[in-house]
Formats: structure tokens, sequence, C-alpha cells
């Protein structure tokens, strides 16, 4: 197998693939969106001469020549680490984190003046993980319990909407756990496969 990201300025996400690969590239996200929309096949084929700057792109009948970007350009964030003081783990069931962002997601702010509110609020005392999201009208709170005893949150972090959405999406009838480091200020959710 190897690894497909998406590497953004302020969310990454990486999943495992089947399939084989030898070395890296990098295309343009909303190019490959295009291709993949077009596509009719079931494998996707993506080859790169040493000498072409062009990559080529493949899947059923659709083809593409796309010029890619500098794999080692892509941005990165920093992972929590797991000797550090600010460190914290927390497992979640199969669907709970889901069934905690469904109510909460349509009461995400979408004003951008304002961006604090403009993402959901997670706490955590230990035994219980709860999701709160407010656009300063309405209010929405969700709680689970978790399936053993967690870290306890001296203070909310907040999870930006388009974070939110992305977990969401990943989310249904899966086991989440997610790992945060104050310090770093960085959060990373994990899927079984991404």
């Amino acid at each position: 197998g190897f690894t497909v990201a998406h590497l953004g300025i302020d969310v990454q996400v990486r999943a495992e693939v089947e399939g084989e690969c030898a070395g890296s590239i990098a295309l343009p996200i909303r190019m490959l969106e295009s291709f993949m929309a077009g596509a009719d096949g079931e494998h996707l084929t993506i080859t790169r001469a040493p000498d072409d700057s062009v990559a080529h792109l493949s899947c059923g009948d659709y083809t593409a020549r796309i010029i890619p970007l500098s794999a080692d350009d892509a941005p990165g964030l920093l992972v929590p680490k797991k000797d550090g003081k600010d460190y914290s783990e927390i497992h979640t069931a199969e669907g709970v984190l889901s069934w905690l962002l469904t109510l909460t997601l349509p009461f995400i702010s979408t004003e951008e003046t304002r961006y604090y509110p403009n993402g959901v609020a997670l706490e955590c005392d230990g035994e219980t993980l709860r999701a709160v999201a407010t656009d300063g009208r309405r209010l929405g709170t969700r709680s689970a319990k978790l399936p053993a005893p967690a870290p306890v949150f001296s203070e909310s972090i907040i999870v930006p909407r388009v974070t939110v959405l992305g977990v969401k999406l990943l989310a249904p009838e899966r086991e989440v756990t997610f790992a945060l480091d104050r310090g770093g200020g960085c959060i990373v959710f994990s899927f079984p496969d991404i």
C-alpha cells in the first residue's frame, strides 16, 4: 500500500490505500478532484518519468496531464509528542464522536469576524466527553460517557469547523482516538485506516 495525503496549512488528512507506489508526487487538489469527478474506471494510474515535467493520469477511458507541485514544499504540521507534558489521548467507542458532532454542527457560527465560535468546543471531565457549539444566539451541546478513564481538560479545546466537517464525514460507525498537545496547539484524530 501507500499513503495518500491532503496537506493544508491548518488541516492534514492521511490515509493508507491499497496499491503499488514508487516515489512521491504532489498534485493540486482541485485539479485532482476535477479529474476524479470525470473518471470512469476502477483503478487510477499516475506516472511521471524522471525527465518529464508533467504527470500522466489515467482512469478507465479518462486521461489527463497535470503539472505536479514539489512534494518537498508541502506544508507540515506538528504532531503531538507522547512524551510531552501537555500530551493527552482519548479513545471513543464506535460512532460516539459522530453522534456528538451531529447535534452540534448546525450551531457552529459562520461569521468570520469572530473566529472563536467557528468550531466545536470539546470538554472532558475524565469520564464524559462533551461537544459544545454556538453561533452567539443558539447553543447546541451533547455529551457521552467514555469507555475508559481519560485525561481531564482544564479548558475547552476548540476544533475548527473545517476539521469538524472532515471528522464527521470520516467518523460514522468508527472508533476514534484523538491525541492533543496543548503546548503545540495540535489535535490529531485517528480512525482505523485514516
